[in-house]
């Protein structure tokens, strides 16, 4: 007796419900299409307000709303209000917020082309050839076609950074440590990571400040390599960003005590084209897609 009268409860629950929310919604009576999970015409679940066509099913806006769990996910969603920027909604983060994400850096290289790109299998196997690899290299393609580069050895990915930009078919695969939403950044390059050798640096100079100061003559100092850590090298080896309008000199010069100069010669591992129109490494004179 007890378990007809919570039977019949729930029954006129149900069916308040329902008809509360056909009244509240136009919509509630349009059709809208799902995947049946049984996938079967003789499906005993569900069963009102449902035609199954070709494996699949129709159900009404009230039956979803009174679904069962298996068709809910997340619930009580917050409601955040979007900013205004130029008239249109838009949706703020900041990367900051998202730190604590697991520090992908450590194990990640990006890579991509400016425009046209190469075949996929074709580029991890020449990428594999030039850096001789010991361990595995895990590629994938992610947001605007960048390409994530996993290293199973830490001591490859240093390898690969260090040798930087390559040619790949005739074409600059560049290449940065990765960064949150990277893969999401416009591909047009205004700065770009360089190599530069340091020759004739005084011992003096030779120390984390001064290695600092001098690469910031031609831009913003990233890292040494391991070699130039340990001083047990002639020349200082160091990683620059460098901004496509700045100048890449062959020369820097030290004053000392403002008598007398100390000339330190640069050499690039490889210098990017670049196009003064559009002010775009990658960009040459004669091909610029501007």
């Amino acid at each position: 007796m007890f378990e007809q009268k919570v039977s019949k409860a729930m029954a006129e629950k149900e069916a308040t419900i329902q008809a509360l929310v056909e009244y509240i919604s136009p919509m509630a009576s349009l059709p809208v299409r799902i995947f049946c999970k049984c996938r079967s015409d003789k499906c005993q679940e569900h069963t009102a307000n449902k035609v199954h066509n070709e494996g699949r099913s129709y159900h009404n806006w009230a039956v979803l709303i009174l679904a069962p769990p298996q068709f809910k996910g997340m619930e009580n969603l917050p409601h955040i209000q979007p900013s205004i920027s130029n008239g249109k909604k838009v949706m703020c983060i900041k990367s900051s917020d998202f730190q604590k994400e697991t520090p992908m850096e450590q194990i990640l290289l990006v890579g991509h082309f400016i425009s046209s790109k190469v075949a996929f299998n074709f580029l991890k196997d020449n990428l594999t050839k030039i850096w001789d690899l010991k361990g595995k290299l895990i590629m994938t393609i992610q947001g605007l076609n960048y390409y994530f580069l996993k290293f199973t050895n830490s001591e490859d990915k240093a390898k690969a950074l260090e040798l930087g930009h390559l040619h790949v078919a005739s074409k600059i695969f560049f290449i940065r440590e990765w960064r949150l939403f990277i893969d999401y950044e416009p591909k047009e390059t205004y700065s770009l990571p360089l190599w530069a050798k340091f020759h004739n640096v005084p011992k003096q100079c030779w120390t984390k400040e001064g290695i600092g100061q001098l690469a910031s003559m031609i831009g913003k100092p990233l890292y040494t390599d391991k070699a130039t850590e340990r001083g047990s090298r002639a020349f200082a080896y160091i990683c620059i960003e460098v901004d496509v309008k700045d100048d890449l000199p062959d020369q820097v010069m030290i004053e000392v005590d403002s008598k007398y100069e100390i000339m330190v010669g640069v050499e690039y591992n490889w210098i990017p084209p670049k196009y003064t129109g559009c002010k775009v490494f990658g960009h040459t004179d004669k091909q610029c897609p501007h």
